[in-house]
């Protein structure tokens, strides 16, 4: 007899390494750097606002040396004008020896003192027989003088006095006092024509 044997459907051998191949986790996606250009335009921002800041506050010290050279820290304010009127003492200095007297108040080494020699020479020869000149500042007589002679100015009559004591807050300036000591007319800074022509009238008037 013939034997029946049960077709039998061979089994696959189980494999000894993994049944599928893994992938590897791949690197975590990048960051956004959506936040990048907003970060570079903040810092570029506040770098800006920082030079501005420090811009202004060497600004204001220059502004400070060259117009308010008399005021400093732990002083009371000054006055913004010098009040018609009012008189000035000078030591030293006898107002009655002439009709008028034109202050010239400067500082060695002020830009503006400098640039204002032109019309200084000018009114040095148009004040003859009209006004006196006389040179005040806050540093030594021999100072002032050698400054003057760098800009070519033959004013001889100088005398030393703290600025504020003739109510100079800024130089330079030039005061018109009359035989009594007392204020006509001033200007401060350096003068434009129209003004440089006016204190010339106020001379001979």
């Amino acid at each position: 007899m013939f034997s029946s044997s049960k077709s039998r459907t061979p089994q696959p051998t189980p494999s000894s390494g993994p049944e599928s191949a893994s992938i590897p986790p791949g690197p975590n996606p990048p960051a956004s750097i959506s936040s990048a250009p907003k970060l570079s335009r903040s810092i570029e921002m506040v770098t800006n606002v920082a030079i501005l800041l420090v811009a202004l506050l060497l600004g204001g010290m220059l502004v400070q040396r060259q117009f308010f050279p008399a005021w400093t820290p732990g002083r009371p304010a000054l006055p913004e004008e010098i009040v018609v009127g009012t008189k000035l003492t000078v030591p030293g200095v006898t107002w009655s020896q002439a009709q008028k007297t034109l202050l010239i108040a400067v500082r060695p080494g002020c830009t503006y003192c400098t640039a204002s020699a032109p019309f200084y020479r000018r009114l040095i020869q148009e004040a003859q027989g009209q006004a006196r000149l006389l040179v005040v500042s806050g540093v030594t007589e021999d100072e002032t003088k050698t400054y003057l002679r760098e800009l070519d100015l033959p004013l001889d009559e100088v005398k030393q006095v703290p600025m504020e004591k003739v109510g100079v807050i800024g130089t330079p300036t030039l005061i018109l006092v009359d035989r009594n000591g007392a204020v006509v007319d001033s200007w401060v800074g350096q003068l434009p024509p129209d003004q440089e022509t006016k204190v010339l009238d106020r001379l001979k008037g």
